[in-house]
């Protein structure tokens, strides 16, 4: 791993510190004052910060095994001249199943 992997790696887990960290004091905050806020709104922000928290965890785990940086090495090979989406099998006429279906 190169040093500027270790940089982005050490920034990603510092985010994601505090992002637990604001979930856990949401949390306490919850606890303390059960209904300064609506409940239902604290729970869609409890909601966001754990998922937040899984696509934090699921980048950095990618970070780290270096499955990113090969990936972004291996780009895909065909592009769809109607909408420009990435694919990586021979688009028939150069156009995705998406894009074909809507054609006339």
């Amino acid at each position: 791993m190169d040093y500027e992997t270790v940089l982005r790696i050490n920034e990603l887990a510092e985010i994601l510190k505090l992002q637990r960290h604001a979930a856990d004091r949401l949390k306490r905050f919850r606890s303390a004052y059960p209904y300064l806020i609506a409940p239902n709104l604290l729970d869609m922000i409890e909601s966001n910060l754990k998922e937040n928290i899984a696509a934090l965890t699921k980048e950095m785990g990618q970070l780290q095994s270096g499955r990113q940086i090969r990936a972004a090495a291996d780009p895909a090979r065909y592009t769809c001249r109607q909408c420009h989406g990435k694919f990586t099998v021979v688009l028939p006429a150069g156009l995705c199943d998406e894009c074909r279906s809507k054609a006339p």
